[in-house]
């Protein structure tokens, strides 16, 4: 079970999307003000309800990634300016009004389940990105026993854009490529 923090001033929309998440299996946790965020811990994703206005808006934010700083925000606006600022400010997803509850359900599932950003520590010295490139395709063709499109699929690319790096690196076999 995901804990999803759902963050919001208006009590009506703010029980919608508890009563939808919680439906779809996660734990959630109610919260009025970004202040008492701080507080929580472990959060697996946080729903920032709406506000038209982008400056509470992106101190609410700025508040919540001082606490849950590699924590998904999936925001809820209520105005083009605010959902544009959110994307800006670096939020996993912006859903704008009307609010469709089966949108908000897929987005917090992908965001929960999506692997955390501070897992890849870049070292002191630097990385040779092409090597570590080559690595993981070929981590992800070991784990999709050699199926190029589970592989891509555990890389969230598309087929053709990962036989085009298997080409690149000398990684596509010759009889591969004459039977695409």
């Amino acid at each position: 079970m995901k804990r999803v923090l759902v963050l919001d001033a208006a009590p009506g929309l703010r029980q919608q999307v508890h009563d939808r998440l919680q439906t779809d299996g996660h734990e959630v946790v109610l919260l009025q003000s970004a202040d008492a965020a701080q507080e929580i811990t472990g959060i697996d994703a946080i729903v920032l309800c709406p506000t038209s206005d982008e400056s509470v808006f992106l101190q609410w934010l700025d508040a919540l990634r001082a606490r849950h700083r590699q924590v998904p925000v999936i925001a809820l606006t209520t105005s083009h300016d605010v959902s544009i600022a959110a994307l800006r400010a670096g939020v996993y997803y912006s859903c704008r009004e009307p609010f469709n509850p089966d949108e908000i359900s897929i987005v917090t599932r992908r965001a929960v389940s999506s692997p955390s950003r501070a897992e890849y520590c870049l070292p002191a010295a630097g990385i040779d990105f092409r090597d570590l490139e080559r690595e993981v395709l070929a981590q992800a063709l070991r784990l999709a026993n050699g199926n190029q499109t589970r592989a891509a699929s555990l890389l969230r690319l598309t087929r053709d854009q990962i036989r085009y790096r298997l080409n690149k690196f000398g990684m596509l076999r010759r009889d591969d490529a004459v039977a695409a």
